[in-house]
């Protein structure tokens, strides 16, 4: 599960997800739903594969997941979240970067521990939905991109990937799904 090389147009390709989880209560609301932290220091996270937490009475462990495509399939699970992270590898400081990224439906992105995006709505996954409002900056280094993914119905997935100021990927990034050592 090292480091890989992006997608072609600069996707992140290698993910660990966590879930599906039943959204209970906070089904109607999904702003309330992506603000609730469902695992302790959630956002703040470095999982590994195979690394348990129970949500409620129900034990999930975290599973390693590859996108072929732009975008990473989540599965089907009504009225559920699936939380995702990708360990973003980069060979140098990169001050200025923009994330753009797609979900299936609502979803909530951090960087660092940062959150730097959501999404509320309901919606299908296409390349580029969203960017970032500000300039986000990635450390030399391994760089921790999180996201939750809200699904009404139907399938749900997710893309990411950064981009510089002139809209062109940044194709020297890895992403992995081990957490830095």
């Amino acid at each position: 599960a090292g480091a890989a090389a992006l997608h072609t147009k600069g996707f992140l390709t290698k993910w660990l997800d966590f879930g599906p989880l039943p959204l209970g209560d906070a089904a109607g609301d999904p702003n309330a739903a992506l603000a609730k932290e469902r695992i302790p220091g959630q956002k703040t996270l470095k999982p590994a594969q195979h690394t348990k937490a129970s949500v409620g009475a129900t034990e999930h462990r975290w599973e390693v997941a590859e996108s072929t495509d732009f975008f990473l399939d989540l599965g089907v699970a009504e009225n559920s979240v699936t939380l995702a992270v990708s360990y973003v590898h980069s060979d140098e400081e990169v001050a200025e970067a923009f994330l753009l990224t797609g979900s299936d439906d609502s979803a909530a992105w951090w960087l660092n521990g940062q959150e730097v995006q959501k999404f509320l709505g309901g919606r299908g996954v296409v390349k580029d939905q969203d960017r970032t409002a500000k300039p986000v900056s990635l450390k030399k280094g391994v760089n921790v991109l999180m996201t939750a993914v809200i699904n009404g119905g139907g399938p749900t997935g997710a893309c990411a990937r950064f981009v510089n100021k002139d809209n062109q990927p940044l194709l020297k990034l890895k992403s992995g799904a081990e957490p830095p050592k």
